[in-house]
């Protein structure tokens, strides 16, 4: 692969950018549209977006899972580098029947990211659209996505709303018999 992309960097069809950690690649826009045009006549486009969906949720929840410890900073930069890449991957969620529990989970492990980074009207816009397309999610799932709201609503100042996912989650939490959220909700409330 490696040889691939250097003969396609060599001949100018791939970008080499260095200036990020790690490097990375990207296609010239021509080329680009060019891919596209030809992956939508090919009947492909609905799988390689849902390939895309599913890379970028788990990178956000491996990434979500290193925000408290050392490598926050790196994970920080590394979601601030791919935020277009998760923003696609989240209106994909949202246009794909399937995608409401991948768009809910991914909206969530963001939130943390939106919140610190100061993208709170984003992260309340993204984890708004993501519940009111939850249809018959998981309970648990659905639970985590109104802390999570509540909790962006709160650094807003927006306390009625903010109180309102709240209670949602203790009810959702509840019923599921989840701790960990049931937690959060009430020290939330607090």
């Amino acid at each position: 692969v490696l040889d691939l992309l250097s003969t396609l960097v060599d001949k100018s069809l791939v970008v080499f950018e260095n200036q990020n950690n790690p490097p990375r690649y990207r296609l010239l826009e021509t080329i680009r549209q060019y891919a596209h045009d030809r992956l939508q006549a090919s009947g492909q486009t609905d799988l390689c977006r849902a390939r895309h969906r599913d890379y970028f949720l788990a990178l956000a929840e491996e990434t979500e899972a290193k925000m408290g410890g050392p490598e926050q900073p790196q994970a920080f930069n590394t979601l601030e580098v791919e935020h277009d890449n998760l923003g696609a991957a989240l209106d994909w969620c949202r246009v794909d029947p399937r995608g409401a529990e991948a768009g809910l989970r991914l909206a969530s492990a963001l939130q943390e990211f939106w919140r610190l980074r100061g993208y709170l009207r984003e992260g309340r816009e993204r984890l708004t659209e993501a519940l009111e397309h939850a249809g018959e999610t998981s309970a648990a799932v659905r639970a985590n996505a109104h802390w999570r709201l509540g909790d962006l609503a709160w650094a807003q100042s927006d306390f009625s709303t903010a109180a309102q996912h709240l209670q949602e989650n203790l009810a959702l939490s509840r019923q599921v018999g989840d701790k960990r959220n049931l937690a959060n909700a009430l020290r939330s409330l607090g």
